[in-house]
């Protein structure tokens, strides 16, 4: 499931209304239940966001400029406090398009998709008990890639 998709599903007001972020709970309760299926049969505690929009937040709840966040090199990951995380995510779903354009830290490419992102893991977060939230450093892309590597030799 993609940020696109529920940009396009949804077609959110600016700012976004709590009837369209109820709507759109509403929606991934629906789709992704069998994730929650999964989740509860196996004790995971943290919930790890790879590149874009974790890396988005990372910087806004850091104050950060984008240049900043460049991976460092002795860390895997960055954490995001759950308390930071929410309270950034108010933020988002109370800003209009304008506010978002002249925030700190969020790309210009972000700036639409960027409330629906957060409101996608504020329902993950809500539904389901992680302890913590962690930036990888690294892609998924570039998982699949060492995976690969791995498996030929």
């Amino acid at each position: 499931m993609g940020i696109a998709r529920l940009f396009e599903r949804f077609r959110p007001s600016d700012p976004i209304s709590v009837k369209q972020i109820e709507d759109i709970f509403l929606y991934l309760e629906e789709e992704l239940e069998d994730l929650f299926l999964e989740l509860k049969k196996h004790n995971i505690e943290i919930l790890v966001g790879a590149s874009g929009s974790f890396e988005t937040f990372y910087t806004l709840v850091n104050n950060l400029e984008v240049s900043e966040t460049e991976c460092d090199l002795d860390a895997n990951s960055s954490d995001i406090t759950l308390n930071d995380y929410h309270m950034l995510y108010q933020k988002l779903v109370k800003s209009t398009l304008k506010e978002r354009k002249k925030m700190k830290g969020l790309e210009p490419m972000r700036v639409e998709m960027i409330v629906l992102a957060s409101i996608f893991v504020e329902f993950i977060l809500k539904k389901y008990n992680f302890k913590l939230v962690l930036r990888s450093n690294f892609a998924l892309k570039e998982g699949a890639v060492y995976k690969a590597l791995k498996n030929r030799n």
